[in-house]
C-alpha cells in the first residue's frame, strides 16, 4: 500500500491465525487504494489454518475503489486475494513492462467490471506480438462496454490493433484521454467532434506525428492539452502545431496549454546554439497572439520548445494585459535561447509590470537580464515555481533565479528584489537545468 506523503509498511512475524481475522477484517475493510509497485520486494502474508472461516463470501476490502499493479519479472504479483474480494473497484491500473506470463486474472476482473470503472490506465511494453495481441483484445472489448469509463490512459503502441478513435463514442461519459506512443498516432477515417473531452494529454515523438490526429479532430469543449516531444523541435514545426492547436479547440474558454520537448534530457541531446540574433527563424509576439485572441481565459502557459525566441518588455505587458487577471502559469521557454538585444529582451521592468499585472501567476518561467545592454555580463533565467511544493512542508520556492556557479551581489540583489516582487515565492535554488547545458557544452 502507497500513499503519496509516506509509506507504511507492515511485517508479519508468523503465518495468520483465527485469532487474526477480526483484525484483518477491521484494517482491510478501510483501505481505499492499493498500488502493487515494479520496485518492491513481495512478501508472503503466509496462509490461513483451514479451519479458519474467512473465504467463505468474505469481502476483505469493502472501500477498495483504486487498484494499482505493475508486473514485470522481478516482482510477479498475486493480486488474486485482492481481486476476488473486491466489489467496489472503479478504478484500475495494470503496466506490464516484461516479458512475463499474462496477469490474466487481473485482466479479466477488468473486463468483467467494465460497465463500473470510471478510471483505465493501460499499458503493455512487451515486444512479443503475440502476447501483445492478446491482452490488447483483452483492452478492446473492455472499452467496448465501458459505458461509466470518464478517464482513459494507454499506450498508443495499442493502435496496431484498437482504432481509439473510433471507440471513443462508446463511452459517453468520457472526459479526460491520455497516451503515449514512439511512433505515428493514427487519427479517424474521417473529421470527428468530440464533444465530451475537456483534457487532452499526447505523448510522442515528434510534432509531425500527430499530424494525422490534429487534421481530423475537434474537441469543442476541450479545457486543457498537454503535448509532449521527445525529439527535437524546431520554430516551424512549433507555429505549424500552434495553428493546428487552434483549429482542434475551439473553445474561448480553454485554460491550460503545455507544450514540451524533453529532448534536452535525452542522452542523445547534442548542444546547438539557440541564438536568436543569428537563427533563421524565430518565435515572438506574433507567434502567441492568435492564443490570446482565441482563448482570453488562458490560466496556464506552459512552453518549454528549447527554440529561439525574442520578446521584449512591450510584449511580455501585451501577454499581460490579455491574460494578466486569470493567468496562475507563464513558462516562456526557458530552456530556450534568448537575446541580450536593448530590443529584444526582457528585463527587471518588464518583470515589474507583469508582477502588477498578474496578482494569481504561482509560476514564471522567462530569460530576462538586468539592464537592456548589448554588454549586460549577467543574463538570469528565473523559474518560479509552486507547484512542486504543493506536497511539501516547506514554503513556496522561488527556483532557478540565477544559474551562475559563483553568484556576483549584484545578483544577489536581483533575486531579492524579484522574491519581494513575487511575494508568494519564497527560497532561492540555482538553476540546474542551465548548468547541465553548460556542462554538456563543454564537454
Amino acid at each position: 500500500m502507497y500513499d503519496s506523503r509516506w509509506t507504511r509498511t507492515w511485517t508479519l512475524t508468523r503465518s495468520l491465525q483465527l485469532e487474526d481475522v477480526s483484525t484483518l477484517l477491521f484494517y482491510s475493510s478501510r483501505i481505499r487504494e492499493m498500488y502493487f509497485p515494479s520496485q518492491v520486494r513481495p512478501v508472503s502474508l503466509g496462509q490461513l489454518p483451514r479451519d479458519v472461516p474467512l473465504l467463505a463470501g468474505t469481502m476483505l476490502f469493502r472501500q477498495l475503489r483504486a487498484l494499482v499493479c505493475i508486473f514485470c519479472k522481478d516482482t510477479t504479483w498475486n493480486v488474486d486475494f485482492v481481486l476476488d474480494k473486491a466489489d467496489g473497484l472503479t478504478e484500475m491500473t495494470a503496466t506490464i513492462k516484461d516479458p512475463i506470463d499474462e496477469p490474466t486474472k487481473f485482466m479479466a476482473v477488468m473486463q468483467q467490471r467494465s460497465h463500473h470503472l470510471s478510471l483505465v490506465s493501460f499499458e503493455d511494453r512487451r515486444t512479443e506480438e503475440d502476447t501483445r495481441r492478446a491482452s490488447i483484445r483483452l483492452f478492446g472489448d473492455l472499452l467496448q462496454g465501458a459505458g461509466s469509463l470518464r478517464e482513459l490512459h494507454f499506450h498508443a503502441g495499442l493502435q496496431q490493433y484498437l482504432h481509439i478513435w473510433d471507440v471513443i463514442p462508446a463511452m459517453p461519459l468520457l472526459s479526460r484521454l491520455a497516451f503515449d506512443s514512439d511512433s505515428t498516432v493514427q487519427g479517424p477515417g474521417s473529421p470527428t467532434s468530440y464533444h465530451t473531452l475537456t483534457v487532452v494529454k499526447m505523448n510522442v515523438l515528434h510534432p509531425r506525428d500527430l499530424s494525422s490526429v490534429l487534421d481530423k479532430v475537434v474537441f469543442p469543449n476541450l479545457c486543457e492539452l498537454n503535448l509532449r516531444f521527445y525529439e527535437e523541435v524546431d520554430v516551424i514545426s512549433v507555429r505549424h502545431l500552434l495553428s493546428s492547436i487552434l483549429s482542434v479547440c475551439p473553445n474561448p474558454s480553454f485554460k491550460s496549454l503545455r507544450i514540451y520537448s524533453t529532448y534536452l534530457f535525452s542522452p542523445f541531446y547534442i548542444f546547438r546554439s539557440r541564438n536568436p540574433d543569428s537563427a533563421e527563424h524565430v518565435l515572438d509576439l506574433s507567434d502567441l497572439r492568435p492564443l490570446m485572441d482565441s482563448y482570453p481565459k488562458l490560466e496556464v502557459l506552459d512552453l518549454r520548445l528549447q527554440c529561439p525566441w525574442v520578446l521584449g518588455n512591450d510584449d511580455l505587458e501585451a501577454i499581460a494585459r490579455v491574460w494578466g487577471p486569470e493567468l496562475t502559469i507563464l513558462r516562456l521557454d526557458p530552456e530556450g535561447g534568448w537575446s541580450r538585444s536593448p530590443t529584444k529582451c526582457i528585463t527587471v521592468e518588464g518583470l515589474e509590470q507583469l508582477a502588477s499585472r498578474c496578482p494569481h501567476l504561482t509560476t514564471l518561467g522567462v530569460h530576462f537580464v538586468k539592464t537592456p545592454s548589448l554588454h549586460t555580463p549577467y543574463v538570469v533565467p528565473m523559474y518560479l515555481d509552486r507547484e512542486l511544493m504543493q506536497s511539501s512542508e516547506e514554503p513556496h520556492r522561488l527556483l532557478y533565479a540565477g544559474s551562475l556557479r559563483k553568484v556576483p551581489p549584484t545578483v544577489k540583489k536581483m533575486r531579492t528584489h524579484l522574491q519581494r516582487l513575487f511575494s508568494g515565492l519564497g527560497k532561492v535554488c540555482s538553476d540546474k537545468t542551465q548548468d547541465e547545458k553548460r556542462r554538456r557544452r563543454l564537454r
